[in-house]
């Protein structure tokens, strides 16, 4: 999928998309639960723009691991290189073995 360009991770958000309200804050994430959080990665993934790809990046934080599964599944296929240091540290670090593999799978298909 093609994005119209580029934008650094780190960078603040608080603007509204179509997907909802746009996370901001680890806390912000944290009051989702799994179900939530996992429809979001949904609408986010649909959208397929900078500001859902920065947004996706930040679920690579949740406390569920499957969120953080789907996230970094969402991510390849969306050949985002704006989550490649996340995603590699997830890789390694990650303390579920399901979403480490994930987080490798992502890595593979963004860096082709």
């Amino acid at each position: 999928m093609v994005r119209k360009s580029q934008q650094n991770v780190s960078g603040d958000l608080a603007e509204q998309t179509s997907a909802g309200p746009v996370i901001s804050t680890e806390n912000s994430l944290a009051s989702l639960s799994q179900e939530q959080q996992l429809d979001k990665i949904k609408d986010y993934e649909a959208k397929a723009d900078d500001t859902s790809v920065i947004e996706l990046v930040e679920f690579l934080d949740s406390q569920f691991p499957t969120v953080r599964k789907l996230t970094a599944n969402a991510l390849g296929r969306l050949n985002a290189r704006e989550a490649i240091d996340k995603l590699s540290k997830l890789a390694q670090n990650d303390p579920e073995t399901d979403v480490q593999q994930a987080a490798k799978l992502a890595l593979i298909l963004i860096k082709k």
